[in-house]
């Protein structure tokens, strides 16, 4: 009875070391997953912060480019406004030679006229100068 009692006893223990080992061995499978999450874990701060990074390279040439768009945006209005002064000025100009041109009618209107008139006091010069011959 001592001897199967022995017994129980070496089973109870094999089964508490199988017991011991099975959860040894779960330790063992949890340290590794562990240590797997904590390289994915590094992996993945890596990749954020390469992403940070990329992120803040693409803002800054978002940042350069507004900034480049508002100087185009700048020069454009300028133009613009230069456009308008010139086309302004091309009206000015144009009224101006408008107003030459007429002026230019009148003087040869009046030049027209002082010539007729100018042929009427030759003709009347010839007449007196005639007149005055016969006489």
């Amino acid at each position: 009875s001592a001897e199967n009692e022995l017994k129980n006893q070496l089973e109870k223990f094999d089964v508490l070391a199988q017991s011991e080992e099975a959860a040894r061995d779960r330790v063992i499978a949890l340290q590794r997953e562990v240590e797997e999450s904590r390289r994915s874990n590094e992996k993945l701060v890596g990749q954020v912060k390469r992403l940070e990074d990329e992120q803040n390279v693409m803002n800054a040439r978002k940042t350069s480019a507004e900034e480049e768009l508002k100087k185009q945006l700048a020069r454009f209005d300028a133009l613009a406004r230069s456009e308008e002064a010139a086309r302004d000025a091309v009206g000015a100009f144009k009224s101006q030679v408008e107003e030459l041109r007429s002026s230019n009618e009148k003087l040869v209107g009046q030049a027209k006229r002082l010539e007729d008139e100018r042929n009427v006091m030759n003709v009347r010069k010839a007449s007196v100068e005639e007149e005055l011959k016969k006489q």
